[in-house]
């Protein structure tokens, strides 16, 4: 095998043991918004916004939101940021591989 090919090849096969090693994966958005309740007496009248997180993702081509609470709003980021790592993982090994392809092995002639 060329040996440039070949380390193109054991690279793929580094990221791919690496998207293996990741956790649960969750493909989706976790967004915070700063609201008001719309009652005047509350704190948020006076400039003391309430908080809010919540994920967002499709499902059937509509987007769905699921809103967390304290208690979840780690795991859920823990999730999505795996999802993206195994996105960006997922790219370099395609990357790796397009590249060993365009490598033509070399051939040795006999005459």
């Amino acid at each position: 095998m060329n040996r440039p090919r070949s380390g193109l090849l054991s690279r793929a096969q580094q990221l791919r043991s690496e998207m293996r090693r990741l956790d649960l994966l969750l493909q989706a958005s976790i967004t915070h918004r700063r609201l008001t309740c719309g009652n005047p007496t509350c704190r948020c009248a006076r400039g003391q916004l309430h908080s809010a997180w919540s994920l967002t993702y499709k499902s059937a081509g509509k987007t769905q939101t699921v809103y967390l609470s304290k208690d979840m709003r780690q795991e859920a980021m823990a999730w999505v940021a795996n999802w993206r790592r195994f996105r960006r993982l997922l790219r370099l090994e395609s990357a790796a591989l397009v590249q060993a392809l365009r490598i033509r092995p070399t051939r040795t002639r006999t005459r």
